[in-house]
C-alpha cells in the first residue's frame, strides 16, 4: 500500500485502523495471529525510522496478550507441524503441476523440434513392421555369435547383407525393438541441448543445418552416452553421392566413441569394401531362414479355401520355404498364389510348379528374375479378375506407383473415386478398403498404424517403372494422366468455388472433408509435367477459374502448422501455379489469352520472382520477353535475382542480369543477392555477381553481416577463397553480435574455414562485444581441432570474456 490516496479512500470506507504490508498473508495458511506495531504512513513516504519503537511495542503487546489465553484453548488449537506438513504439501502439489506444465512444455517444444529435423513418422513405420512379426521370428539373428558379438563389443560393426525381398528391414526392426527393450528409461529422455541448440540457432534465422552442422551435433550426442548403437538401413539405395560419404563420416564418429554400426545393404561390392575398412567388423547373410517362412505360413494356412487345409500344412510350408531361395517376399507372394485355390488338388499342382520354377535358381540374378516372374503372375491373377475388380486394382496401382508421397488409405479412396469431368465429388464412390488390399492380390499392404497404403516392397516400384504399359487399360490413360486428370478434376470441384477459407477453423474442416485436397493441389503439376500433351491443352480452364486456384493455392502453400493467424495466399491469377511448377506451354497458353504477366500475390511475388526461385530459365525468359518487371519487389523487399541467387540457379541469375536486374538490390533486411548466394554456398552465383558489379563487402541491416562473414559462418570454404580473393575485408565486425568472419567460424568448428582466415590474415585475439575471441568461442562449444589450430597460431590462451568472467580453457 504505496498509494496514499487508495489507503485514506479504504480507510474510509472500511473504517481501516491500519494495513498490514509483510506478514499478513501468512494468516491465509498459517493458525495464527499477527501482532504488529504502526511504524509509518503507509505510502510513498515509508520508512523505517520508527520500526524499532513499533517492534518493541508490538512485542510488550505480544507477551501481555498471551497471560490472558488459558493452556486449555491452545491445545484446543491444531498444531503447527501438522499445518506445516499441509502447506508443505500444498506447496508440493504446485511444484508437481507446474513441473507437469513444463514437462509438457518441453514434450512440445521436442515433437516442434523433431518435425523440423525431420518430416517422416519413423514410430509409426516401425511400429507397423513390428506389427507383423510372428512369435521367435528373427531368432536367428538375435541369437546368433556374431550379433551378440557386435551387440556387447565396443566400436563393432555388423554388416547385414542380403538380396532384395530377404526381409532385410523386417530384421532391422526386430533389431531396434531388441534394444529399445533394453532401454528401461527411454520414454522419459529429452531432447539433447545441443539438438535444441541448433535448432534455436537455425529457426530465428529460418535456415536449414548443413550436413557438417547435423554431424556435429550427432557427434556431441552420442558422446552423452556410454554406448549408442547406429542403424543403416538399406545403405545401397542411397543417392550416389551421398552413399561414400554417409558411412566415411560415420566411422569418424566411432573412431572418437563407443558407437556400434548395424548394416543392411544388397551385396554391392561398393558397399562392401566401404564396410570391410572397419578394424572392428563382421558380416553376415540376411536371407528368410525355413524357420521364419514357417512360421508366417502357419499363421495364414488356416484361412486357405480348402475343406482340410491342416491335411497340407507339412507339404505347403517344405514346397514354400525351398521355393523361396531365402526371399522372404517371394514366400508371401507365393501364398498368396494358394489363396485362390478351392482344392487339395489345385493347391498341390500350385506347389508342383513352385518347386518346378526353385529348380536351377542359385545365383542372385535367377533370384530376381523368379521375383519377377512372380510380379508377371501375379499382374496376371489381378487381370483374370472380374473388369470391376480388375479395373480397380489398375487404378490402384496408377495412384500408389505414380504419387509424389505415400498416401494415406483416405487420400486413396478420393482419388478412386473421382470421375473425371464431374464437377461435384459422390461419396457414394468411395471404395472400401478392405477391397483395394484385396484386388491387388497381395502386391498392395496398409500400414495400421500411419494409415499408408503402399506396395509391400520397393523392388515393385522399380518393376512397374519398366512396365508402365501394364498399368494402361482400355477405358483410362497412361497412370501420369490418369493421376493427373484426377487431380485436376479434384481441385475444379464446385465446393472450392467459395474461394480460400477465411479463418483456420473452417480451412480444417475443408481439408478433413476433402482428404485428397492437399495432395492434389501440392502436386498436379508434377503429374502434369509427366502427362500426355492433350491434358497440358484442358489445365488452362481450370487455371482461369479464380475462386478455385486460390482455394487450392491456400493448401498447396499452407506450411502444416497449426496456428489461428492464417497467412492466406490469394493469387488472383492463374499464371503463377503453373511458373511454379515450370509447365512452359501451359503458362505460353495463359499469356496469350491476355492474363498479365506481373500480377502480384499477397506476398507482393510475381510468376517472375517464382520461376526465379525454382530455376526454371525457359518460363523466365518468356515472362520477360511477354513483359515481367525484371526487378519486381514483393513485400519482403526481394527481387527475382535475390530468389535466384538464393537458391543457386545460376543460369537464370545470367538471364536476369542480361534483361537488366539490379546486381546489388536490397531487401528489407539489407541483404543483397551476393549475400544471399554467399550465406548459401553457391561458390558459381557468387562469381558471376562479382563479376557483375556486386558489392563485397556489403552489409545487411538485420545481423549486420557482409557476405564473407556469412559464409566463414557456414563453413563454405571455397566461397571464403573466393571473397578474400575479390578483396573482401577479414577482420569486419558486424553489428549485432560483434564477431569477425574468424570467430564465427571458430563458433562453428569449420577448420578448413578457420586456417584459410588465418593463412590470408585475419586476426586471430581479435574481441567481440561480449568479449569472447575466436578461440573462447571454439573451446565453448568443444571443438578440439579449431582450439589446437588456433593456439598453435598464437591465440591467448588467458583471454577473459566480459560476459562470464572466464577464459576460453576455463
Amino acid at each position: 500500500m504505496k498509494d496514499a490516496s487508495a489507503r485514506d479512500r479504504l480507510a474510509a470506507e472500511k473504517d481501516v485502523l491500519c494495513f498490514e504490508m509483510e506478514a499478513a498473508g501468512l494468516m491465509n495458511h498459517f493458525p495464527c495471529l499477527v501482532i504488529r506495531g504502526i511504524c509509518d504512513y503507509s505510502d510513498s513516504h515509508k520508512n523505517k525510522e520508527w520500526q524499532g519503537y513499533a517492534a518493541m511495542a508490538a512485542a510488550a503487546y505480544a507477551k501481555d496478550l498471551l497471560y490472558q489465553i488459558t493452556p486449555n484453548k491452545i491445545e484446543a488449537e491444531k498444531p503447527i507441524a501438522q499445518s506445516l506438513d499441509e502447506v508443505q504439501r500444498n506447496v508440493k502439489e504446485v511444484q508437481t503441476r507446474v513441473e507437469e506444465v513444463l514437462q509438457k512444455q518441453r514434450s512440445q517444444e521436442d515433437d516442434d523440434i523433431l518435425r523440423w529435423l525431420t518430416p517422416i513418422q519413423y514410430y509409426s513405420q516401425q511400429h507397423d513392421f513390428i506389427s507383423q512379426r510372428q512369435p521367435g521370428t528373427g531368432r536367428w539373428l538375435l541369437g546368433s555369435e556374431k550379433f551378440k558379438t557386435w551387440q556387447n563389443a565396443a566400436k563393432h560393426t555388423l554388416y547385414c547383407h542380403g538380396i532384395p525381398g530377404a526381409g532385410k528391414t523386417f530384421l532391422t526392426s526386430i533389431v531396434i525393438d531388441d534394444l529399445l527393450l533394453k532401454q528401461l528409461a527411454q520414454g522419459n529422455l529429452s531432447l539433447p541441448a545441443a539438438v535444441r541448440n541448433l535448432y534455436h540457432a537455425h529457426e530465428v534465422r529460418k535456415t536449414r543445418p548443413l550436413r557438417e552442422d547435423l554431424l556435429r551435433v550427432l557427434h556431441s550426442v552420442i558422446a552423452l552416452s556410454s554406448k549408442t548403437f547406429i542403424l543403416l538401413d538399406a545403405v545401397d539405395e542411397l543417392p550416389d553421392d551421398c552413399r561414400p560419404k554417409l558411412p566415411a563420416e560415420i566411422f569418424k564418429i566411432q573412431a572418437k566413441a563407443n558407437l556400434n554400426i548395424f548394416v543392411t545393404s544388397r551385396p554391392t561390392l561398393d558397399v562392401q569394401k566401404e564396410f570391410q575398412e572397419c578394424i572392428l567388423h563382421e558380416s553376415l547373410e540376411v536371407r528368410a531362414r525355413d524357420e521364419d517362412v514357417a512360421s508366417y505360413l502357419d499363421s495364414r494356412i488356416p484361412a486357405l479355401r480348402v475343406s482340410d487345409p491342416e491335411s497340407l500344412r507339412k507339404q505347403i510350408k517344405e514346397a514354400i520355404s525351398k521355393a523361396a531361395e531365402g526371399m522372404f517376399l517371394l514366400a508371401q507372394l507365393y501364398f498368396g498364389f494358394l489363396q485362390d485355390k478351392t482344392t487339395v488338388t489345385e493347391i498341390k499342382n500350385a506347389l508342383t510348379e513352385f518347386r518346378r520354377n526353385a529348380e536351377g535358381i542359385s545365383s542372385e540374378a535367377s533370384k530376381l528374375e523368379a521375383l519377377t516372374d512372380a510380379y508377371k503372375h501375379t499382374m496376371e491373377r489381378i487381370n483374370g479378375q472380374l473388369p470391376g475388380l480388375r479395373k480397380l486394382a489398375n487404378k490402384v496401382l496408377c495412384w500408389i506407383t505414380c504419387a509424389e508421397r505415400p498416401l494415406t488409405s483416405s487420400e486413396l479412396q478420393h482419388g478412386l473415386a473421382v470421375i473425371i469431368g464431374r464437377s461435384e465429388f459422390d461419396d457414394e464412390n468411395l471404395p472400401n478398403v478392405d477391397t483395394i488390399i484385396a484386388v491387388c492380390q497381395g502386391l498392395v499392404t496398409i500400414d495400421k498404424e500411419s494409415q499408408i497404403i503402399r506396395l509391400v516392397h520397393y523392388t515393385m516400384q522399380e518393376y512397374f517403372d519398366k512396365r508402365r504399359h501394364l498399368l494402361h487399360d482400355s477405358q483410362m490413360h497412361d497412370p501420369e494422366t490418369y493421376v493427373a486428370e484426377s487431380c485436376i478434376t479434384y481441385l475444379s470441384f464446385d465446393t472450392f468455388q467459395s474461394g480460400p477459407c477465411p479463418s483456420f477453423e473452417l480451412f480444417m474442416k475443408r481439408l478433413r472433408r476433402s482428404p485428397l485436397f492437399d495432395y492434389a493441389a501440392r502436386h498436379w503439376g508434377n503429374h502434369i509435367i509427366k502427362a500426355s500433351p492433350e491434358i497440358q491443352r484442358r489445365v488452362p480452364n481450370f487455371l482461369e477459374n479464380e475462386d478455385n486456384v486460390n482455394s487450392s493455392i491456400q493448401v498447396a502453400t499452407f506450411p502444416g502448422e497449426f496456428r489461428d493467424d492464417l497467412d492466406l495466399q490469394t493469387y488472383g491469377t492463374g499464371v503463377h501455379p503453373p511458373t511454379y511448377f515450370g509447365l512452359l506451354k501451359i503458362t505460353t497458353a495463359l499469356l496469350e489469352k491476355g492474363l498479365p504477366p506481373d500480377h502480384r500475390d499477397n506476398l507482393g511475388r510475381t510468376p517472375l520472382s517464382w520461376a526465379s526461385q525454382k530455376s526454371y530459365d525457359a518460363v523466365a525468359r518468356l515472362l520477360i520477353e511477354k513483359g515481367a518487371a525484371v526487378d519486381s519487389i514483393d513485400t519482403g523487399g526481394r527481387t527475382p535475382l535475390s530468389w535466384a541467387s538464393e537458391n543457386g540457379h545460376e543460369a537464370v541469375v545470367q538471364l536476369l542480369i542480361e534483361k537488366g536486374a539490379t546486381v546489388d538490390s536490397i531487401d528489407t533486411g539489407g541483404r543483397t543477392p551476393l549475400i544471399w548466394a554467399s550465406r548459401n554456398g553457391h561458390e558459381a552465383v557468387v562469381q558471376l555477381l562479382i563479376e557483375k558489379g556486386a558489392t563485397v563487402d556489403s552489409i545487411d541491416t538485420e545481423y549486420g553481416q557482409t557476405p564473407l562473414s556469412w559464409a566463414s559462418e557456414n563453413g563454405y570454404e571455397a566461397v571464403v577463397q573466393l571473397l578474400i580473393e575479390k578483396g573482401a575485408a577479414l577482420d569486419l565486425i558486424d553489428t549485432t553480435y560483434g564477431q569477425t568472419p574468424l570467430s564465427w567460424a571458430s563458433e562453428n568448428g569449420y577448420k578448413a574455414v578457420v586456417q584459410l582466415l588465418i593463412e590470408k590474415g585475419a586476426t586471430v585475439d581479435l574481441i567481440d562485444t561480449a568479449g569472447q575471441t575466436p578461440l573462447s568461442w571454439a573451446s565453448g562449444n568443444g571443438h578440439e581441432a579449431v582450439v589446437q589450430l588456433l593456439i598453435e597460431k598464437g591465440a591467448a590462451v588467458d583471454s577473459i570474456d566480459t560476459e562470464y568472467d572466464q577464459t576460453p580453457l576455463s
